[in-house]
């Protein structure tokens, strides 16, 4: 098994000057990866086989010995975070994978300070009149 499917119920992710900004919806955790990171990303999200990318990957940097190890350690990270699930079934037509111009390994970077900024939401915070009524917490504001 060699795709993978985005978890939709708590993941969303967008493609910024060609970095992958991911956010897990469930914890405010959000991850960025850029480069090949953000090439990888956008491809085994699309549910291209793993086998296509590493081997448009090989092709755009051909004098790199470690890109499938590299590729495979971070689509690793991704399930690792339940970014990713693997998923048995059609894989996506390969598309043409936009590189880099230079490669990097692929890192994934983890953050964790917009969960609090998510916990302090005043929408969160209401009593049984519902949003925009603020509950008891808001008036001590």
């Amino acid at each position: 098994m060699a795709t993978y499917g985005v978890l939709s119920t708590h993941v969303v992710s967008e493609l910024i000057d060609g970095e992958a900004v991911i956010l897990d919806l469930r914890n405010g955790r959000y991850y960025t990866t850029d480069g090949v990171g953000a090439e990888v990303w956008r491809a085994a999200s699309d549910g291209i086989h793993r086998d296509d990318i590493v081997a448009s990957c090989c092709a755009r940097f051909p004098g790199q010995p470690a890109v499938a190890e590299d590729v495979d350690e971070l689509l690793a990270k991704f399930v690792a975070a339940e970014l990713l699930m693997p998923q048995d079934g059609l894989t996506a037509k390969p598309a043409e994978l936009v590189w880099p111009d230079v490669y990097r390994k692929p890192v994934l970077d983890a953050y964790d300070n917009l969960a609090d900024m998510m916990a302090l939401d005043p929408i969160h915070d209401v009593d049984a009149v519902g949003w925009p009524a603020p509950g008891a917490l808001a008036d001590s504001w």
